[in-house]
């Protein structure tokens, strides 16, 4: 080809009138002026927006897409997977014991430390001497807010609010976070417990009544206001503490309240349940149990009943049961007849429900009972390491939360969704934690982690679902929660180990194998993925043309199969216009492919090889 001189002398024509410009000049020219062309010996007439100025060409090189460039090559792939960078961590306490002093605990310790789930999520609980905390990631990190009151002994959540009550104190907040105070009801010198129906948002608190005539209990729908409820009939008949009826603990379920008084010292008789649907009108039922104290309460709400922990005959304790907590059936046999695994009538104690299972502990036992699927006869014993006096507890976001008193803290058991088997909270009560890290990645690519190449035939769910290594350190090993695409979660035992995005990968602790892809899965399109469309802006796109090739193995020469012209292409090809013609590939044979396009007026471009193996068919 002869080279052109910016002073070689080029004919334009214009509005008829012919010109002569100089090659240098070509940019003063229109659009819609014609050039003179000759071509093997003919003459004819170009329009200047139909000239390519520049190089000729479509653009960009093209690759083949399908298959993957080198997929299959020498068989099967063998590597260890790799994720792209962690673009985001999300970390929560998963299991393991948070010491006292995180939620203002000095080293004693009072009675248990109830919870609730309320706004957003967010777990707010209460100590007599460390006030008020929240969590707003299951125990991870917690925060303690300025508020009014002391010594809190409950909490409870009516829908919209939270109501803290303890003593002399009721506080009230919608987020846990702000909180205000509200006046002692006017029937009452003491507050001790509150439940709450979600449905209606009303609350009720039961307490120590300030006369002999008074109700233990009020009622509110907003925390702020209160009103006394009436007195039951065992008014007249059950005092103690100065001749005024008193009741610890009061919880919700089933659409009633139920009542318990724990304390027994100075009563002639034993007290019976007390229990209202509205939370102004109590009733009980005449039948109580000679003998029997009930110091626990908890709603089964999977099956619909009460269970009441208590004392019975000197030593034993006995679980009773009740569908609508009026009329109770006595279990006849103990839980336990040692004086150790005895509920205090004075003392904290817990006893609390969650996923199919009551769990229960005492102030004077190291370590809790717990029965699984509703069978309220079998109690097995856990003991927690190191052994700990469980004595309050409470079940949120599907999470037993349990206070130890010997070391004094929270033991948070593991996330229970999906759990069959919850005989496992024998081996969640330990004195470590374990953090659960919810990492989302860049992308949801497998990289070889030797060369950093995509391994195109590579699952992200099924390449990550097993037993993984921290690429930053290469040897520590996590347990696996849940693979998603894109997503893992896992969890790990030292609280210092912290993931950082952007920098961190997660890679298998082992090799694994992506097969050859079989002869039919196999297409062929002719764009990969990170290169530009091949375009023809400046070019007529006349057709491609496919290369296919073969051998038997490493050793030999490549072999034509086919070279196919595609007449059927699209003005702008972009890798959805596969090859339908494609000859039938042969399973287990090695191959290579390209592709060429070609133009009447441009230069034509090819691919380099994409090399592959098919598999079996």
């Amino acid at each position: 080809m002869s080279t052109v001189n910016d002073t070689d002398l080029l004919l334009v024509e214009r509005d008829g009138i012919q010109y002569q410009i100089t090659y240098d000049e070509l940019d003063t020219i229109n659009d819609d002026d014609l050039l003179l062309v000759e071509r093997s010996g003919v003459q004819f007439k170009l329009a200047a927006v139909d000239l390519d100025l520049s190089t000729g060409s479509f653009g960009t090189p093209v690759e083949v897409l399908t298959p993957v460039d080198g997929a299959g090559v020498g068989g099967n792939i063998n590597f260890t997977g790799r994720t792209s960078d962690i673009a985001s961590v999300d970390e929560s306490l998963y299991e393991g014991f948070v010491p006292g002093s995180e939620f203002g605990l000095t080293g004693s310790f009072n009675g248990g430390v109830p919870l609730v789930e309320g706004n957003n999520g967010r777990i707010v609980g209460v100590t007599e001497e460390g006030g008020i905390f929240y969590t707003d990631d299951d125990g991870t990190t917690i925060t303690r807010p300025s508020h009014p009151g002391s010594n809190f002994t409950d909490i409870c959540w009516n829908g919209s609010r939270y109501v803290a009550v303890g003593q002399q104190s009721i506080i009230y907040s919608t987020n846990g976070h702000s909180w205000s105070s509200a006046n002692l009801p006017s029937n009452l010198e003491m507050i001790y417990s509150c439940a709450a129906n979600p449905a209606t948002g009303r609350i009720v608190v039961s307490g120590r009544a300030n006369s002999s005539s008074n109700s233990p209990y009020a009622y509110s729908s907003n925390g702020s206001s209160w009103s006394a409820s009436n007195a039951t009939a065992q008014q007249s008949t059950w005092y103690m503490n100065g001749n005024v009826q008193t009741r610890e603990i009061i919880k919700f379920g089933g659409g009633k309240w139920v009542s318990v008084e724990r304390t027994t010292g100075g009563w002639s008789n034993y007290a019976n349940p007390e229990y209202s649907s509205d939370g102004i009108n109590w009733y009980y039922n005449e039948a109580a149990q000679s003998g029997f104290y009930g110091v626990g309460l908890a709603y089964n709400d999977d099956q619909g009943y009460w269970g009441m922990i208590g004392t019975y005959s000197s030593n034993q304790t006995r679980f009773k049961t009740s569908t609508d907590g009026e009329t109770w059936t006595h279990n006849s046999n103990p839980i336990s007849q040692s004086s150790s695994g005895r509920p205090a009538t004075n003392g904290p104690n817990v006893l609390v429900y969650g996923h199919g299972t009551f769990v229960y502990g005492a102030s004077s036992f190291n370590g809790l009972f717990r029965n699984e699927n509703g069978d309220v006869t079998s109690w097995n014993v856990t003991y927690p390491s190191p052994q700990n006096k469980i004595q309050g507890g409470s079940f949120v976001k599907n999470k037993f939360v349990l206070t130890g008193a010997n070391t004094v803290g929270l033991y948070f058991t593991r996330d229970l969704s999906g759990t069959t088997n919850p005989t496992t909270l024998s081996n969640m009560l330990h004195s470590y934690s374990t953090n659960r890290y919810d990492l989302t990645f860049e992308n949801s690519n497998v990289y070889n982690n030797s060369t950093g190449e995509i391994v195109g035939a590579a699952d992200f769910v099924e390449t990550f679902d097993r037993t993984l290594k921290r690429v930053s350190d290469g040897l520590t090993f996590y347990d696996i929660n849940e693979v998603t695409d894109g997503a893992i979660s896992l969890t790990y035992t030292n609280l210092s180990s912290d993931f950082v995005p952007g920098q961190d990968q997660i890679r298998t602790s082992s090799s694994l194998t992506v097969y050859a892809p079989s002869p039919d899965d196999i297409e062929f399109t002719s764009q990969n993925a990170g290169t530009t469309a091949v375009t023809a802006t400046d070019a007529t796109l006349a057709f491609r043309k496919w290369t296919l090739e073969t051998r038997s193995s490493s050793s030999d020469p490549w072999a034509v199969v086919t070279e196919a012209d595609d007449f059927a292409p699209v003005g702008s090809q972009n890798g959805s216009t596969t090859w339908t013609t494609k000859p039938t590939l042969q399973p287990n044979t090695q191959y290579r492919i390209k592709v060429a396009y070609y133009s009447s007026n441009a230069r034509e471009i090819e691919s380099e090889y994409a090399y592959f193996t098919t598999g079996a068919s």
